[in-house]
């Protein structure tokens, strides 16, 4: 039976490297992201890597939008097996940018966003089919810094979702895990997203993990 893998928070960088690595072990990947355009030049990129590639823009601050989207795919292809939200604004804020009203913007897309997503996904039959939710996670969860005050505070909230998830769903068949990336992001370093997607596909396949601290250290 096929395996479908949806990728909330598609792009050029992890979350395309995590798509790929399910791709080439067989999986099915669909991948979502706000640009249209971007996701269609993705999905060629997939295609001619010979891995099966679906899209769907979303917006995952657009809670109904995003319920509708998930509702679509399973719809189309069945209950899918793993879900990935790979979603965060990762840019640093200015002090004098930080207003209340951009926390709750954030958190709408980096936390709220992910827990509708999984609200939506885990049903009766994915737990059936001992499904999997991957949630990229990062150190400001547990180092918090100022200059990335949201970001620090979206990503503490969410490695607490995923403790909650994981205590309430694993009962009942589904796998839940998080990637901790302590580093920022970027091609041809330790950080690099093949690198880290690596550890996702390793959470994926041990099911007696929930968390994986992927840092350098330094003697």
């Amino acid at each position: 039976m096929e395996k479908t893998i949806i990728i909330i928070g598609s792009g050029k960088g992890l979350g395309n490297h995590i798509g790929k690595k399910f791709g080439h072990n067989g999986f099915h990947v669909i991948l979502m992201a706000r640009n249209r355009a971007a996701l269609e030049e993705y999905q060629q990129e997939f295609v001619s890597e010979d891995i099966k590639c679906d899209i769907y823009p979303v917006d995952t601050s657009d809670f109904q939008g995003l319920s509708t989207a998930l509702k679509n795919v399973r719809e189309k292809y069945g209950t899918p097996d793993t879900l990935v939200y790979n979603v965060g604004v990762t840019d640093a804020d200015a002090d004098h940018d930080i207003t209340a009203e951009l926390l709750m913007e954030r958190y709408r897309v980096d936390v709220a966003g992910c827990y509708q997503a999984v609200k939506e996904i885990v049903t009766d039959e994915f737990c059936d089919r001992k499904g999997t939710i991957l949630v990229t996670g990062g150190r400001l969860s547990i180092n918090p810094e100022f200059t990335y005050l949201p970001l620090s505070l979206d990503k503490a909230a969410l490695r607490s979702l995923c403790m909650i998830m994981k205590e309430e769903l694993e009962p009942k068949g589904v796998h839940v895990g998080t990637v901790m990336v302590c580093g920022g992001i970027k091609p041809g370093t330790y950080f690099a997203p093949e690198n880290i997607a690596e550890k996702f596909w390793e959470l994926y396949q041990n099911r007696e993990l929930f968390e994986i601290r992927y840092e350098k250290v330094t003697e």
